[in-house]
C-alpha cells in the first residue's frame, strides 16, 4: 500500500469510525468527524516517516506500538479541541478510531 492510499483510507475509516463513536454517545457527529479528518492528516506524514526510520531499529511490532501510540495522543488534543469535553473522552475517541484504522490496514495488508 502507498503512503497516499494508506492515508485516503486511514481519513475514511477515521472518519467513519469517529462519527459512529458520537452517534452512540450522543456527541456532535460532525465535529467528531472533522476532529478525526484533521488529525489524520496532521498525523499521518510522521506516522509513516517514523514508521519507515524505526523498523530498522525496533523491528515491526514495537514501531507500530510506538507510531501509533504517538497518533492515538496526538490526535486526541483534535478531538479535545473540535468534539468533546475531557481528555479522557477524547483519548477515548481517538484510541477507537485509529484502532479500527489499524485493525482493517493490517487486515488488508495481510489478505
Amino acid at each position: 500500500m502507498t503512503q497516499i492510499e494508506a492515508y485516503l483510507l486511514s481519513l475514511i475509516i477515521e472518519g467513519i469510525a469517529a462519527t459512529g463513536i458520537a452517534m452512540v454517545m450522543a456527541g456532535q457527529k460532525r465535529r467528531a468527524a472533522l476532529a478525526a479528518m484533521v488529525g489524520t492528516t496532521l498525523t499521518h506524514p510522521f506516522v509513516w516517516q517514523g514508521a519507515l526510520l524505526l523498523y530498522p531499529v525496533l523491528g515491526y511490532v514495537p514501531t507500530l506500538l510506538v507510531v501509533e501510540a504517538g497518533a492515538v495522543v496526538a490526535e486526541a488534543g483534535g478531538y479535545r479541541l473540535f468534539a468533546v469535553q475531557g481528555w479522557g473522552l477524547a483519548l477515548f475517541y481517538s484510541l477507537i478510531a485509529n484502532g479500527a484504522s489499524f485493525l482493517i490496514g493490517l487486515m488488508l495488508m495481510l489478505a
